[in-house]
Protein backbone atom coordinates (compact mmCIF):
# COMPACT_ATOMS: atom_id res chain seq x y z
CA UNK A 1 0.00 0.00 0.00
CA UNK A 2 1.33 3.37 -0.88
CA UNK A 3 2.24 5.81 1.79
CA UNK A 4 -0.61 8.24 2.60
CA UNK A 5 0.04 11.80 1.65
CA UNK A 6 -1.67 15.13 1.38
CA UNK A 7 -5.15 15.30 -0.06
CA UNK A 8 -6.60 12.31 -1.99
CA UNK A 9 -10.29 11.38 -2.27
CA UNK A 10 -11.80 8.18 -3.27
CA UNK A 11 -11.37 5.59 -5.90
CA UNK A 12 -13.94 3.00 -6.48
CA UNK A 13 -13.07 0.26 -8.92
CA UNK A 14 -14.86 0.51 -12.21
CA UNK A 15 -17.37 -2.17 -12.93
CA UNK A 16 -20.92 -3.18 -12.70
CA UNK A 17 -22.55 -0.06 -11.46
CA UNK A 18 -19.87 1.02 -8.98
CA UNK A 19 -18.74 4.57 -8.60
CA UNK A 20 -15.29 5.14 -9.92
CA UNK A 21 -13.95 7.78 -7.63
CA UNK A 22 -10.87 9.80 -7.81
CA UNK A 23 -10.21 11.96 -4.92
CA UNK A 24 -8.78 12.21 -3.89
CA UNK A 25 -11.27 12.70 -0.69
CA UNK A 26 -12.06 13.40 0.05
CA UNK A 27 -10.20 14.05 -6.62
CA UNK A 28 -11.95 15.04 -3.28
CA UNK A 29 -8.34 13.73 -4.86
CA UNK A 30 -8.17 12.02 -1.77
CA UNK A 31 -6.36 9.73 -0.04
CA UNK A 32 -3.86 7.02 -0.10
CA UNK A 33 -0.95 7.73 -2.11
CA UNK A 34 0.41 11.10 -2.06
CA UNK A 35 2.44 13.47 0.02
CA UNK A 36 2.03 16.62 -2.03
CA UNK A 37 -1.62 17.16 -2.88
CA UNK A 38 -0.75 19.02 -6.04
CA UNK A 39 1.93 16.66 -7.26
CA UNK A 40 -0.39 14.45 -9.27
CA UNK A 41 -2.71 17.07 -10.66
CA UNK A 42 -2.74 16.74 -14.44
CA UNK A 43 -2.31 20.08 -16.19
CA UNK A 44 -4.99 19.18 -18.70
CA UNK A 45 -7.97 21.49 -18.49
CA UNK A 46 -6.90 24.99 -17.49
CA UNK A 47 -7.93 26.17 -14.05
CA UNK A 48 -9.26 29.67 -14.52
CA UNK A 49 -10.45 31.09 -11.21
CA UNK A 50 -12.01 34.53 -11.42
CA UNK A 51 -14.17 36.54 -9.04
CA UNK A 52 -17.71 35.16 -8.92
CA UNK A 53 -20.94 36.98 -8.32
CA UNK A 54 -21.45 35.55 -4.83
CA UNK A 55 -19.30 36.97 -2.02
CA UNK A 56 -16.77 34.46 -0.72
CA UNK A 57 -16.76 32.36 -3.90
CA UNK A 58 -14.65 32.16 -7.04
CA UNK A 59 -15.67 30.94 -10.47
CA UNK A 60 -14.01 27.81 -11.86
CA UNK A 61 -14.13 27.09 -15.60
CA UNK A 62 -13.34 23.57 -16.78
CA UNK A 63 -12.42 23.28 -20.45
CA UNK A 64 -11.12 20.13 -22.09
CA UNK A 65 -10.87 16.40 -21.40
CA UNK A 66 -9.07 14.77 -18.50
CA UNK A 67 -6.46 12.79 -20.49
CA UNK A 68 -5.82 10.30 -17.70
CA UNK A 69 -9.35 8.89 -17.90
CA UNK A 70 -11.15 8.86 -21.27
CA UNK A 71 -14.41 8.03 -19.50
CA UNK A 72 -14.53 11.52 -18.01
CA UNK A 73 -16.32 12.92 -21.04
CA UNK A 74 -17.71 16.15 -19.61
CA UNK A 75 -15.51 18.78 -21.26
CA UNK A 76 -16.98 22.14 -20.32
CA UNK A 77 -18.66 23.39 -17.18
CA UNK A 78 -18.47 26.24 -14.70
CA UNK A 79 -19.11 26.26 -10.97
CA UNK A 80 -18.60 28.66 -8.08
CA UNK A 81 -16.42 27.31 -5.25
CA UNK A 82 -15.31 28.69 -1.85
CA UNK A 83 -12.54 31.24 -2.27
CA UNK A 84 -10.45 29.66 0.51
CA UNK A 85 -10.33 26.28 -1.29
CA UNK A 86 -7.63 25.27 -3.78
CA UNK A 87 -8.78 23.78 -7.14
CA UNK A 88 -7.10 20.61 -8.39
CA UNK A 89 -8.21 19.35 -11.81
CA UNK A 90 -8.05 15.77 -13.07
CA UNK A 91 -6.18 14.16 -10.19
CA UNK A 92 -4.41 10.93 -11.01
CA UNK A 93 -4.95 7.89 -8.85
CA UNK A 94 -5.27 4.14 -9.20
CA UNK A 95 -7.15 2.81 -10.98
CA UNK A 96 -8.23 6.05 -12.64
CA UNK A 97 -9.47 9.46 -11.59
CA UNK A 98 -13.18 9.86 -11.08
CA UNK A 99 -12.97 13.57 -10.32
CA UNK A 100 -13.22 16.37 -12.84
CA UNK A 101 -12.02 18.80 -10.18
CA UNK A 102 -11.63 18.87 -6.40
CA UNK A 103 -11.45 21.98 -4.24
CA UNK A 104 -9.48 21.47 -1.03
CA UNK A 105 -8.95 23.39 2.20
CA UNK A 106 -6.93 22.11 5.17
CA UNK A 107 -8.41 23.19 8.51
CA UNK A 108 -7.34 22.57 12.13
CA UNK A 109 -10.15 20.01 12.36
CA UNK A 110 -9.22 18.17 9.16
CA UNK A 111 -9.56 18.34 5.39
CA UNK A 112 -12.58 19.96 3.76
CA UNK A 113 -13.10 18.84 0.18
CA UNK A 114 -15.57 19.64 -2.56
CA UNK A 115 -15.63 17.60 -5.76
CA UNK A 116 -17.36 17.63 -9.11
CA UNK A 117 -17.31 13.88 -9.61
CA UNK A 118 -18.36 11.18 -12.04
CA UNK A 119 -20.02 7.86 -11.39
CA UNK A 120 -20.52 4.84 -13.61
CA UNK A 121 -24.09 3.72 -14.07
CA UNK A 122 -27.42 5.11 -12.90
CA UNK A 123 -26.92 7.19 -9.77
CA UNK A 124 -28.99 5.97 -6.82
CA UNK A 125 -28.61 6.46 -3.06
CA UNK A 126 -27.33 2.87 -2.82
CA UNK A 127 -24.64 3.53 -5.43
CA UNK A 128 -23.58 6.69 -3.60
CA UNK A 129 -23.48 4.67 -0.37
CA UNK A 130 -21.14 2.15 -2.00
CA UNK A 131 -18.78 4.95 -2.98
CA UNK A 132 -18.88 6.52 0.47
CA UNK A 133 -18.29 3.17 2.21
CA UNK A 134 -15.35 2.41 -0.04
CA UNK A 135 -13.76 5.73 0.82
CA UNK A 136 -14.33 5.26 4.54
CA UNK A 137 -12.67 1.85 4.47
CA UNK A 138 -9.59 3.32 2.81
CA UNK A 139 -9.36 5.70 5.75
CA UNK A 140 -9.70 2.86 8.25
CA UNK A 141 -13.14 4.08 9.22
CA UNK A 142 -15.34 1.17 8.20
CA UNK A 143 -18.70 1.69 6.49
CA UNK A 144 -20.45 5.02 6.69
CA UNK A 145 -23.53 5.67 8.77
CA UNK A 146 -26.38 6.92 6.60
CA UNK A 147 -27.97 10.15 7.75
CA UNK A 148 -30.36 11.05 4.94
CA UNK A 149 -31.32 9.94 1.44
CA UNK A 150 -34.37 12.07 0.82
CA UNK A 151 -34.21 13.90 -2.53
CA UNK A 152 -32.34 17.20 -2.62
CA UNK A 153 -34.74 19.80 -3.98
CA UNK A 154 -32.84 22.14 -6.30
CA UNK A 155 -32.59 23.21 -9.95
CA UNK A 156 -36.33 22.88 -10.29
CA UNK A 157 -36.45 19.21 -9.38
CA UNK A 158 -35.76 16.49 -6.82
CA UNK A 159 -32.16 15.27 -7.12
CA UNK A 160 -30.68 12.00 -5.88
CA UNK A 161 -28.95 12.64 -2.57
CA UNK A 162 -27.13 10.69 0.12
CA UNK A 163 -25.68 12.08 3.36
CA UNK A 164 -23.54 9.94 5.63
CA UNK A 165 -20.86 10.13 8.29
CA UNK A 166 -17.63 8.25 8.93
CA UNK A 167 -15.10 8.43 11.76
CA UNK A 168 -11.37 8.42 11.05
CA UNK A 169 -9.52 6.66 13.89
CA UNK A 170 -6.04 8.03 13.14
CA UNK A 171 -4.43 10.66 10.95
CA UNK A 172 -4.17 9.59 7.33
CA UNK A 173 -3.06 12.09 4.73
CA UNK A 174 -5.04 15.30 5.27
CA UNK A 175 -7.67 13.55 7.40
CA UNK A 176 -7.26 14.05 11.12
CA UNK A 177 -8.96 11.78 13.66
CA UNK A 178 -12.61 12.61 14.03
CA UNK A 179 -16.01 12.37 12.39
CA UNK A 180 -16.71 13.70 8.89
CA UNK A 181 -19.96 14.44 7.08
CA UNK A 182 -19.96 13.16 3.48
CA UNK A 183 -22.72 14.66 1.29
CA UNK A 184 -23.42 13.57 -2.30
CA UNK A 185 -25.94 15.01 -4.78
CA UNK A 186 -26.40 14.03 -8.43
CA UNK A 187 -26.71 16.89 -10.93
CA UNK A 188 -28.34 15.81 -14.22
CA UNK A 189 -26.80 17.30 -17.35
CA UNK A 190 -25.52 16.50 -20.83
CA UNK A 191 -23.35 13.70 -19.42
CA UNK A 192 -24.75 11.04 -17.09
CA UNK A 193 -23.35 10.42 -13.64
CA UNK A 194 -22.19 13.91 -12.65
CA UNK A 195 -22.46 14.53 -8.93
CA UNK A 196 -21.33 17.04 -6.34
CA UNK A 197 -19.73 15.79 -3.12
CA UNK A 198 -18.64 17.63 0.00
CA UNK A 199 -16.68 16.30 2.96
CA UNK A 200 -16.45 18.42 6.09
CA UNK A 201 -15.34 17.70 9.66
CA UNK A 202 -18.12 17.51 12.23
CA UNK A 203 -17.01 20.34 14.49
CA UNK A 204 -20.14 20.62 16.54
CA UNK A 205 -23.21 18.42 16.58
CA UNK A 206 -24.09 16.50 13.43
CA UNK A 207 -27.23 18.53 12.87
CA UNK A 208 -25.32 21.78 13.32
CA UNK A 209 -22.73 20.58 10.80
CA UNK A 210 -25.44 19.66 8.30
CA UNK A 211 -27.02 23.06 8.75
CA UNK A 212 -23.66 24.79 8.35
CA UNK A 213 -22.78 22.84 5.20
CA UNK A 214 -26.20 23.17 3.54
CA UNK A 215 -25.60 26.60 1.94
CA UNK A 216 -22.33 25.38 0.40
CA UNK A 217 -23.90 22.27 -1.13
CA UNK A 218 -26.85 24.26 -2.43
CA UNK A 219 -24.57 26.91 -3.94
CA UNK A 220 -22.47 24.28 -5.70
CA UNK A 221 -25.50 22.45 -7.08
CA UNK A 222 -27.24 25.62 -8.24
CA UNK A 223 -24.19 27.25 -9.85
CA UNK A 224 -22.90 24.17 -11.68
CA UNK A 225 -23.61 24.99 -15.33
CA UNK A 226 -22.87 22.80 -18.33
CA UNK A 227 -21.49 24.37 -21.50
CA UNK A 228 -21.66 21.48 -23.93
CA UNK A 229 -24.50 19.77 -25.78
CA UNK A 230 -25.78 16.37 -24.80
CA UNK A 231 -24.15 13.43 -26.53
CA UNK A 232 -26.12 12.20 -29.58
Amino acid sequence: MSKPSTGLLVAIAAGGGCLVLLLALLGVGLFMGYRDISARATPAPPVLPAPAAAPGYLRYEHAGRCPNNPELVLERFVVEYPADHRPLACWTQTPRPWSYVTFVEETPEGSEQVTIAWSRGAVTPDLLAQAADDLARQLGAGPTTEVDRTPFVARGGALVRRDGTFTVPATIGPFLPGTYLFRQVEVPGPVAGVNVTTIVPVRESLEATRTRSEPLMRHLVETLAFAQPAAP
